[in-house]
């Protein structure tokens, strides 16, 4: 908070202009940004209980000899109506629920038309 700022905080010039002084710890390195990157993501683990590098929907991420990231994705075998019917009938209740209309139910704007 600036009201609390001490004037112990603050340089003065010699025309007795206040400055306040910042020391930077230099430029980010690779290093320091990956450290970074593991402590957030242990933070991340410890908060929900999921390592972020880990994924439960079949993708994966997977590095070739030359370090380049791939994503790999194993399918679930072709869709079939059965599997349609049952995403609609969780994506209508979801908007139910959000909106808290039913998709099937005709609108007075509908029977305008």
């Amino acid at each position: 908070d600036v009201d609390d700022e001490s004037d112990s905080d603050l340089e003065y010039d010699a025309d007795g202009t206040a400055w306040t002084k910042a020391v930077g710890t230099g430029p980010l390195t690779l290093d320091v940004l990956e450290e970074r990157l593991a402590e957030v993501k242990q933070l991340y683990k410890e908060k929900f209980g999921k390592d972020v590098d880990e994924s439960d929907d079949g993708v994966e991420h997977v590095y070739d000899k030359d370090g380049t990231l791939w994503i790999k994705t194993t399918g679930m075998g072709p869709l079939t109506a059965d599997v349609l019917e049952d995403k609609l009938a969780e994506l209508k209740d979801l908007y139910r629920d959000v909106f808290g209309r039913d998709t099937d139910a005709e609108s007075d704007e509908d029977s305008e038309l």
